[in-house]
């Protein structure tokens, strides 16, 4: 989504400062990567090969008056500016502030077929999802996440509170003992109660574990800072 009108400008900027024979190698290079979801325009743009073109073509005097509108989710958009910080594309830094408004939402990333405002992936060739299908798919928690280190917390406070429960309770089983003489049946039956209780806590901690177990997966790419 943002490679498109990153290319777009880097070429109409080489045109209007008069670099020809650099757009004209640029757009040709680049072509290829964006001609399945916008050949009109990229028919469009190729004959332009001087500023008096920019300023006389529709197409181009729009792109340059108005700034392109790109959904991202934040995830997305913390990667994207920790990349180019990271490695200082000054240029396509310039290029995103001065012709891109981000619309950042929270939630998943999205794929662009699934966004009904972008033009749909349609006319892959077999071959292709055939090789995307075959790549190897790594299920599970990430190292480090914040889920990772969420679950730690719980667990760690869980430990804590289970601990503190099991000494309240010996004491409170240990009156209630003392008083059971006297009382009978009905104690019997609460403590009986209680020990169910307790039975069904651990069932539900063992659940908790089961998912813990999860695999953890290594991150490809740099976590955002939380």
């Amino acid at each position: 989504r943002v490679l498109y009108p990153a290319f777009i400008h880097c070429f109409m900027d080489l045109v209007s400062e008069g670099h020809t024979l650099e757009a004209r190698a640029f757009f040709l290079k680049f072509r290829e990567d964006h001609e399945l979801m916008h050949s009109r325009d990229l028919q469009k743009l190729e004959g332009t090969l001087s500023p008096l073109h920019l300023e006389e073509m529709d197409l181009a005097r729009s792109l340059r008056e108005n700034k392109f509108r790109i959904k991202l989710c934040e995830y997305s958009y913390e990667l994207l500016l920790q990349y180019l910080q990271k490695t200082q594309a000054l240029v396509m830094l310039g290029i995103i502030n001065e012709r891109i408004i981000f619309e950042v939402s929270a939630g998943q990333p999205s794929l662009i077929s699934d966004d009904a405002d972008v033009v749909a992936l349609v006319g892959t060739s077999k071959d292709l999802a055939k090789q995307i299908n075959q790549k190897e798919v790594h299920w599970g928690l990430l190292e480090d996440s914040v889920e990772e280190r969420m679950e730690k917390a719980l667990s760690d406070s869980d430990r804590a509170e289970g601990e503190s429960k099991d000494a309240d309770a010996e004491d409170n089983n240990k009156k209630k003992s003392s008083e059971g003489g006297k009382q009978g049946g009905p104690l019997n039956k609460k403590l009986k109660k209680d020990k169910l209780v307790g039975a069904t806590g651990k069932n539900t901690k063992s659940e908790t574990s089961m998912i813990s177990a999860a695999p953890r997966v290594k991150p490809e790419l740099t976590l955002p800072a939380t």
